[in-house]
């Protein structure tokens, strides 16, 4: 076991351990982007389980404004926030990349794999007790096996999603075939995989033949948890359902739910799109199904109107994918909609792991697009917030409290 280093005190039935980790991240705030939250809440949280976090992570530009004063970050090079890809049809360029070569090329000329392990070198070794990775994309885990051979530390491999992201557009099944024989040798040398869902879980266990550990994204703990009066809003003559974000080509979740609209004129329906093109499409569907005048719609909100419209309303839709690759996501705003305290009404496939947390918690129902939207009535008419489970499992600090734990089993 190495020596105790500088960290924060953590009590376990086993003995009393300190630890320091080096967290390799593509992402990392200000940029904004999904995975920077996750990144965050780790360094973030951790500390408070008796793990120190610093950071490896290319610097970005972005606009998230959130506070890195007790973290500290190494950037071993400045990377722009997105990869520009050709828009224009490279004959040549289509032929080679079914060959491999364009992913081998990546591999070899890798600015962040390269410039990280130079900067590596000025780090002190014996400061860290393990190395987190976090995928995607493949770069970061490469870095992490290269660090962890060199410096005998464990590595851990973090698994936001299952996405295949390798640094370019379009990529081609000998694409896939190249990083996936990389991404398995790095997995089996890991003392610990984790992901972000029981989904995804399962899949990586079946794929690498190893113990994997879910660990949610969850919910920021500092933000209100709201709760709704259920008596007034039964008393209220109207019911309305708000769904923020992505209307997949507008058929979803409009023509899912204008038939229920259609069956009373107490139920309405709050639409916020962030394009025109979008509203147009609502406004079309709410003609042919005969309720124009129980929808609202609004363009182009700010992320805090958002908020105040959702939280002004009865019922928040949740949309996950239609098929069942949807199992090993859960989208981010889900974990929003269990802190606002209204009733949630998600729609996605019947295997998703979405629906068993809302029936776990009873916090709502999830159809599938089979499914009759009656159901909805049975649900919502006996729902009461004060019969929902406690929520505080899925709260950020609480998964860092059980990654902490997993670090802790892991011989040293």
């Amino acid at each position: 076991m190495k020596s105790p280093i500088a960290g924060r005190r953590i009590k376990s039935k086993k003995c009393d351990r300190y630890m320091r980790i080096l967290l390799i991240t593509n992402f990392f705030p200000p940029t904004n982007i999904i995975a920077s939250f996750r990144m965050y809440s780790f360094a973030t949280y951790l500390p408070d389980f008796g793990v120190k976090v610093d950071v490896l992570t290319p610097r970005r530009s972005g606009s998230l404004s959130l506070d890195l004063s007790n973290i500290d970050v190494h950037y071993p090079l400045e990377l722009p926030v997105s990869f520009q890809f050709a828009t224009r049809r490279n004959v040549v360029k289509q032929v080679l990349k079914h060959t491999g070569i364009r992913a081998f090329r990546h591999y070899a000329t890798s600015a962040f794999y390269h410039s990280s392990l130079q900067y590596a070198s000025k780090l002190d070794k014996n400061r860290y007790s393990a190395i987190l990775a976090s995928y995607p994309l493949e770069d970061s885990l490469r870095i992490g096996y290269a660090l962890s051979r060199r410096w005998d530390t464990p590595l851990i491999v973090d698994y936001r999603d299952l996405w295949l992201q390798n640094g370019y557009a379009d990529w081609t099944p000998m694409d896939a075939l190249f990083i996936r024989i990389l991404e398995g040798r790095i997995n089996r040398h890991a003392s610990l995989v984790i992901a972000s869902t029981r989904g995804a879980t399962e899949k990586l266990q079946k794929r690498f033949g190893k113990k994997v550990a879910t660990i949610y994204n969850g919910f920021w703990d500092e933000e209100p948890r709201g709760k709704q009066n259920r008596d007034a809003a039964m008393q209220k003559d109207r019911i309305t359902f708000c769904y923020c974000g992505s209307l997949y080509g507008g058929k979803r979740p409009l023509e899912w739910l204008f038939p229920l609209l259609a069956q009373d004129k107490k139920y309405h329906l709050k639409v916020a799109v962030l394009e025109e093109i979008d509203a147009n499409v609502v406004k079309r569907y709410a003609e042919a199904s005969g309720v124009k005048q129980q929808v609202e719609l609004y363009v182009g909100l700010t992320s805090a109107e958002a908020d105040r419209l959702e939280v002004d309303s009865d019922v928040l839709i949740l949309l996950n994918l239609p098929h069942a690759r949807g199992n090993d996501v859960i989208p981010a705003k889900f974990y929003r909609h269990l802190l606002k305290g209204r009733f949630i009404m998600g729609l996605g496939h019947k295997n998703d792991e979405v629906g068993a947390i809302l029936r776990e918690l009873n916090a709502g129902i999830y159809l599938s697009h089979r499914d009759d939207i009656n159901l909805f009535f049975g649900a919502y008419d006996g729902w009461n917030i004060d019969k929902r489970r406690d929520i505080g499992f899925y709260s950020r600090k609480a998964q860092a409290g059980r990654l902490a734990a997993e670090m802790m089993s892991l011989k040293y």
